[in-house]
């Protein structure tokens, strides 16, 4: 292997091969691609790649837009292709949608083997869909173009994109991978690149702005398109919290805590500020430790607090 990753990704195939052999373990084992859509860790290539699409699609300076999409180094393309060997030179990956791992995985938890005495069974999970990532790039910035280009590139975000039917040999899945996947898994991958990247920066945008965006952002019919697009394809915990978001209807998620914000709002509408905490445990020892008083002058005339604790 060339990378950390994938030398502990061999030492995990070793160390199952071994429990296998010594102890009788079994094991199944999956080797996926690159995966794209909601979830993507912070700080990540794909990340990375959907954060510095929706700020450049909302642009700089606009009135109600939270300052701190500043651009930053961070978000600079090289900054973010170099992240990955390949990346730079315009490679080709293999991808895979996210929610179609999960049901991989889901699968491989119930796959029982026929001879248990083959050993650890160990399968190549992936799809027919490849692309760059400056592909990736492109594609996402044409369901969201940059906010100068808005103009003049409108026919991108409403066309179809073209999936690829190669398999990236050099990354070693191969037809027969497909089908054997098919036949012991019963699995195979559903979500397209069109949908799948929509659905990517669908989260992408509720997550870096769970209040909204205002009408005043030139793209905003943009947004708004690709949110109502994508939720029926969406998980109910990609959805921003209802307490706080502001998109509205059915672009927001429920939760426990819905009950009690007007509750919440109506206590503390005559205090500066608010100090919320939650103690869900049956002791609440540490809880009466931080609700001692502060010995700063005035500091309590400022301060009101709530704590949410268990019933």
């Amino acid at each position: 292997p060339a990378s950390v990753y994938g030398t502990s990704s061999l030492l995990k195939e070793v160390l199952a091969s071994y429990y296998h052999r010594h102890h009788g373990v079994e094991s199944v084992g999956l080797r996926f691609p690159t995966l794209f859509g909601p979830f993507s860790r912070s700080g990540s290539l794909m990340h990375d790649l959907a954060e510095r699409t929706v700020r450049n699609a909302i642009g700089q300076g606009i009135e109600g837009v939270p300052k701190h999409h500043l651009d930053r180094d961070r978000y600079e393309l090289p900054s973010i292709l170099s992240k990955r060997e390949g990346a730079m030179s315009g490679s080709t990956e293999q991808m895979v949608y996210v929610y179609d791992a999960a049901s991989a995985i889901l699968s491989a938890m119930q796959f029982k083997k026929t001879d248990p005495n083959s050993g650890p069974t160990l399968m190549r999970i992936g799809s027919k869909m490849t692309a760059s990532m400056n592909d990736l790039k492109e594609r996402m910035e044409g369901y969201l173009p940059p906010v100068d280009q808005w103009e003049e590139k409108p026919s991108l975000f409403f066309g179809e994109a073209q999936e690829s039917n190669t398999f990236q040999n050099s990354r070693g899945l191969s037809i027969y991978d497909t089908e054997r996947n098919r036949d012991l898994l019963g699995w195979s991958h559903k979500t397209g690149l069109h949908e799948g990247t929509k659905s990517m920066l669908a989260w992408q945008i509720m997550k870096t702005y769970p209040f909204g965006l205002p009408e005043s952002v030139p793209s905003h019919s943009a947004f708004l398109s690709i949110i109502e697009d994508s939720r029926p394809g969406m998980s109910y915990r990609s959805l921003p919290c209802a307490a706080g978001c502001r998109w509205g209807g059915s672009m927001c998620s429920k939760s426990p805590w819905d009950e009690v914000v007007d509750t919440s709002k109506e206590i503390t509408k005559t205090c500066p500020y608010v100090l919320y905490t939650v103690d869900l445990r049956p002791e609440l020892v540490n809880m009466e430790k931080q609700s001692d008083p502060s010995q700063r002058s005035g500091w309590e005339d400022y301060f009101c607090k709530i704590a949410f604790v268990s019933s």
